[in-house]
């Protein structure tokens, strides 16, 4: 499908924070975070399917 080889808003950078936050893009669970900056700056940003590798859950209730 063409359409996951695309790039797709699904947060606002400002809503992105270190707290992670879950979406949904395309049918595929995904949590966005955002890591800490250096000397004020933006950290950066990370996407990763909604799957804890180490405990086979949901990473936002698994805790990872």
């Amino acid at each position: 499908m063409i359409e996951s080889q695309l790039w797709h808003p699904v947060i606002a950078s400002m809503h992105l924070r270190e707290a992670p936050v879950a979406v949904s893009l395309l049918g595929q669970d995904l949590v966005l975070w955002r890591e800490n900056g250096h000397e004020g700056q933006a950290g950066v940003v990370h996407a990763w399917v909604d799957r804890c590798p180490h405990r086979g859950r949901s990473c936002r209730w698994a805790g990872c």
